[in-house]
């Protein structure tokens, strides 16, 4: 049999074309990027939807971004989109159900939302450079119970306390189909640099059931990475095309993961954020964004080029032992 040939995964974190971004060629600068990799994700922080459909949620921010956000989206590169987010339903069932339209109509695949419970925790799948891929899309945060989807109600697949070990086996089932099996996963805290104990914890038995991959997001920032049961875990990939980042916040990387054959690699290729767009990080800022991530990440660095590589160095973050 001849070998299959290299598969790279592209993954950044939030996107929001909300405050008229959308006009505002979002992703051009990053393209390449996206048109680099065999596969391109990213999480769909947003409802998109026309403005007239469904009504906004009692929280203090709602997101809806126009419908040609999805067109936007699949002409820069992008493949797919997770929708298991805290603002998946900012316009309530209508607009998730609206969302999911417009990603089936752009022909970008959708992980982590459905219009009932099973359909929620399937994954979406592809074959990719030879390989079957599924990208499973969860949530992990408070205020779960009016979000998740239901045998006859539309929502998002959580990896709630409740729902844990179905993510588990769903990860497990995709394992053994033979896929390459990747999960998205919102969790964390906002703007802390290091993920929480459950987090790390969860991630091991996602990778211990045959993830390749762990790809969060929530936290706004970048947190660092590590290698879990041969997963590569990434804890947030912070913002990426998102008018509300600033600070700390605007500085994000575009995550690559190289699959050839029983080789696995990880590159960040560090990116600022302004006005809402992505943009190539310039040398100064390109090394103080692949030093963060080092220091945030365990038993790991990213040199110069961007690559993961072995460290013995101790970071910043406290990563607390796992049970076997």
């Amino acid at each position: 049999m001849a070998p299959r040939p290299p598969l790279t995964l592209g993954f950044a974190g939030d996107v929001a074309f909300t405050e008229g971004l959308a006009a505002r060629a979002p992703l051009d600068a990053v393209r390449p990027w996206f048109e680099g990799v065999s596969h391109a994700w990213v999480n769909l922080e947003t409802v998109v939807a026309e403005p007239a459909v469904g009504d906004a949620a009692a929280k203090d921010f709602v997101f809806r971004s126009p419908p040609e956000t999805l067109s936007l989206l699949r002409a820069a590169g992008v493949d797919g989109v997770s929708l298991a987010n805290n603002h998946a339903l900012d316009y309530g069932v209508a607009g998730l159900t609206r969302t999911m339209e417009l990603c089936d109509a752009a022909g970008v695949l959708r992980a982590g939302a459905g219009p009932d419970h099973g359909a929620a925790y399937l994954p979406a799948r592809a074959v990719i450079a030879g390989r079957a891929v599924a990208v499973f899309g969860f949530y992990r945060m408070n205020c779960e119970y009016p979000w998740v989807a239901l045998r006859a109600r539309a929502g998002i697949a959580s990896a709630w306390r409740n729902w844990e070990d179905e993510t588990v086996e769903a990860v497990e089932g995709a394992r053994r189909r033979g896929d390459l099996v990747v999960v998205m996963v919102h969790w964390g805290t906002e703007l802390a640099p290091c993920p929480d104990r459950w987090q790390r914890a969860l991630a091991s038995r996602w990778a211990r059931a045959g993830a390749s991959l762990v790809v969060g997001s929530h936290p706004h920032v970048l947190q660092g990475v590590e290698r879990l049961h041969g997963a590569w875990v990434l804890y947030s990939t912070g913002n990426f095309a998102f008018p509300m980042a600033h600070g700390a916040s605007a500085q994000t990387a575009f995550f690559e993961a190289r699959f050839d054959g029983e080789r696995r690699t990880l590159r960040a290729r560090p990116a600022v954020i302004d006005d809402g767009r992505p943009s190539p990080a310039g040398d100064g800022v390109r090394g103080e964004i692949l030093a963060t991530l080092s220091r945030r990440s365990h038993a790991l660095r990213f040199n110069d080029a961007g690559e993961v590589e072995a460290s013995t160095a101790s970071g910043e973050c406290v990563w607390p032992r796992l049970d076997p």
